[in-house]
């Protein structure tokens, strides 16, 4: 009944650069490339405000499904992007933070007519990348949820629903992401290196 009441007034007015004045970047990524690492330091270092798609898509998960398994966290997503729009998740993030700082980071941006979405609000989309066998062991160390129970098999499995599930903008789809990503920076090496990467490529200076 909560997620009802919460679906009830989910319907966001169009997005027209409800944020002109922003800076805003959306971060996307496969698994433990090292997106989230990244945007802390962005905030930590450089004054911007981080805007969690990941953290909305649960809180809405726990309202529908009393869980945020992987598993749920799809088919929440996929519901509200068919149902409200495939831009629904970046609408809402940028709706309900329209003031305060004009640095912002969305993350968690895994289908197309989310990085569109940041596009037309006047953003842009960097995308971290890593190769899998480095994603599954920086993964498997981090030890959250049932993550580093599974094999990699498994963990290659998984990712194939979001590298690439349709070709319909609210479909997963990673692959669609980077291939329309303005910067992408691959962290094969330490933190420092992506960090640098990063400063150059978003041409950034210290606050």
């Amino acid at each position: 009944a909560q997620a009802q009441r919460r679906e009830a007034t989910s319907r966001l007015p169009p997005l027209v650069h409800v944020m002109s004045k922003s800076e805003i970047s959306g971060i996307a990524g496969p698994i433990a490339s090292g997106k989230d690492s990244l945007s802390h330091f962005l905030v930590n270092e450089y004054g911007y405000r981080l805007l969690s798609g990941g953290d909305l898509l649960r809180e809405m998960s726990l309202e529908r499904h009393g869980s945020i398994e992987r598993p749920y966290l799809h088919e929440t997503a996929e519901h509200f992007r068919k149902t409200y729009g495939s831009d629904y998740i970046v609408k809402r993030l940028l709706t309900e933070n329209s003031t305060g700082s004009n640095k912002l980071l969305i993350s968690g941006v895994r289908a197309i007519g989310e990085s569109d979405a940041i596009r037309k609000a006047g953003g842009m989309i960097v995308y971290v990348d890593a190769p899998q066998k480095l994603r599954y062991e920086r993964m498997v160390s981090r030890l959250r949820d049932d993550e580093s129970q599974i094999s990699f098999a498994e963990f290659t499995e998984r990712e194939k629903s979001e590298w690439h599930a349709g070709s319909e903008k609210g479909d997963f789809s990673l692959k669609s992401v980077k291939n329309n990503a303005d910067i992408i920076l691959h962290n094969e090496s330490d933190l420092q290196g992506l960090q640098n990467a990063a400063v150059n490529a978003l041409m950034l200076k210290r606050l």
